[in-house]
């Protein structure tokens, strides 16, 4: 087997910490790989994702941003199927890049509308709402900024007069980023 190379073992190391860190895998990393080196990752990354498909979202967002068509079935049926929101909401942001499915953006524009039935159970739990009951919200709305359809529009321009401020807070910072503000 070849030596990696130096994008290839950034791409490790920070795959071997990204659970005790913030972010998604670096962009450039993969820009900076060789062909054969975007391979191996992709093919280490998928057999990940076939053991553990819910196991981890760093993976499946790695692989969007590979845009590994191979994962593309898989992806899709993760936020088809019975997953955790957090979960669905990185596979259709990942096949979204992948594909430009339509199925995702209507995956992340159905999780972005949602009103959570919990939240009178725990009322006046800010922090909480905001981090736990709201989380995919606010991943979908970040996720929106990034696809400039009507629907995605329509659901973040919707999501602006949501009960949560931190969902409208999101939803103005990828509305400003689709309309070139920020």
């Amino acid at each position: 087997m070849l030596e990696p190379g130096i994008a290839e073992y950034r791409f490790w190391r920070d795959f071997d910490e990204h659970n005790i860190r913030e972010g998604p895998p670096d962009e450039r990393d993969f820009v900076q790989m060789t062909d054969d080196e975007r391979g191996r990752v992709e093919a280490e990354l998928l057999k990940r994702l076939i053991a553990k498909p819910e196991d981890d979202s760093w993976v499946i967002t790695a692989l969007g941003v590979l845009r590994s068509s191979c994962a593309a079935p898989l992806l899709r049926s993760l936020f088809s199927g019975r997953c955790s929101r957090y979960t669905g909401v990185a596979a259709a942001e990942a096949l979204w890049r992948i594909s430009n499915d339509a199925l995702a953006v209507a995956y992340l524009v159905r999780v972005l509308r949602e009103r959570t039935r919990l939240r009178r159970i725990v009322a006046g739990a800010g922090a909480l709402d905001v981090l736990f009951l709201n989380g995919p919200r606010i991943d979908a709305a970040r996720a929106l900024g990034f696809i400039d359809t009507p629907e995605s529009r329509g659901a973040l321009n919707d999501a602006l007069v949501d009960r949560s401020p931190e969902v409208c807070r999101r939803a103005r910072a990828a509305l400003d980023r689709l309309n070139g503000e920020s």
